[in-house]
Parts: structure tokens; sequence; C-alpha cells
């Protein structure tokens, strides 16, 4: 049942280990209404020995991923927060923050999402390669 004041869905845009397919696929999977292509304005990296990727917003090119519209939100929400290790805006502990993005697909719609990205005033790991393609998993 949907409480007074809270959305019946949110969107969020994945572009590592939350894709179909992947290795925390079913996080987000018992929240999922819809899954699409799309992409974002971005840099991915891959983080070297963690094994993940990172999106840095302020850098040039384009991120491929699935854009998820998620019923039960603050639920949603909380599940991913645990997994990207985001604690709240601004929070020196965060490994990712969560920020709003244009999310475009391949037929021009466009939308607003979360996305999980690397912390602006964070050094990115040792080891990190850019992806210039643009698409998790790549081949390194």
């Amino acid at each position: 049942m949907q409480t007074r004041g809270e959305p019946a869905s949110c969107l969020v845009f994945v572009y590592g280990t939350l894709q179909s397919g992947q290795a925390n696929e079913a996080v987000a999977a018992s929240y999922v209404q819809q899954r699409w292509q799309g992409r974002i304005k971005g840099r991915l990296y891959h983080l070297g020995d963690r094994g993940y990727p990172a999106v840095l917003l302020e850098e040039e090119g384009i991120v491929w991923g699935e854009c998820l519209q998620l019923k039960q939100p603050e639920k949603a929400l909380q599940a991913l927060d645990a997994l990207e290790e985001y604690f709240g805006e601004d929070d020196v502990r965060n490994e990712y923050d969560r920020r709003r993005c244009l999310v475009c697909s391949d037929d021009g719609q466009e939308w607003e999402a979360y996305v999980y990205v690397w912390p602006e005033k964070k050094a990115l790991p040792q080891k990190t390669i850019v992806l210039p393609e643009g698409r998790w998993p790549a081949k390194i």
C-alpha cells in the first residue's frame, strides 16, 4: 500500500553490476516494474582491482546502461543505497553519491533519474581505467 506523499515509483539509471545479467541484478529485481536501455552524459571508469565501474558526470562522454522504474521507492532506494555505500548527501563515508541526471533513450525520449556516481571530491583509485566506449562490462 502506498503511503500518503510517497510516489508510486522512481527511476534509477544503472550502468554496472545492477544491470541485467550482472552480479548485483538481484538487489533491485524485486522492485523493478520496467527496464529499458538508455544513456547519460559522463565518463565511465573501471575501478581496477575492485571489479566494478564508476561514472564521473562532470567529464565528457556517453555512458550506456539501463533505466529502471522501481516500485516502493523508499525501500528500493534503501537497498540500492546499502549496496552502493551511500549514506546521505555529502557524507564523507560515501563510496558513491546519489544524484539526479537526464537519461536519454534511442528513440529520443528523456527522463530524470537517480544515478550512483563517483563523488566529485574523491580521488579515483589506482589502476582505474577509462572505458571510452562507455559500456560495462568491457573487455580490458
